[in-house]
């Protein structure tokens, strides 16, 4: 879950697909949530997503609650993607095969 408490934020949601022999991040979509909105993201989606403030200069605060035991698990943070991979210029049908970043670190 993701609130948003004060500000705007930007949710850039991505998908983990092949091309070639590459690794590719898709952007299949994007949310802007305001000020008091609240949104989910539930497997079985991959839940790859990249945040930003998108209130300009301005403050923003949101909170993510994560249903994981970070006791086991150690972080929030299940993988980190180098910027580099994401690609915003291609279509669905120039992608590949999605893949689970679950499956293939």
């Amino acid at each position: 879950m993701v609130g948003v408490l004060e500000g705007e934020e930007n949710q850039e949601r991505l998908d983990l697909v092949v091309q070639g022999s590459r690794k590719a991040l898709l952007l299949t979509g994007n949310v802007r949530q305001a000020a008091g909105s609240v949104c989910a993201l539930v497997p079985p989606q991959e839940k790859i997503h990249r945040v930003s403030s998108a209130a300009g200069a301005g403050l923003t605060v949101s909170l993510h609650v994560y249903g994981a035991d970070f006791a086991k698990c150690g972080s929030s943070m299940n993988e980190v993607f180098d910027d580099a991979l994401v690609q915003t210029d291609v279509t669905t049908a120039e992608t590949g095969d999605r893949l689970s970043w679950r499956e293939h670190p």
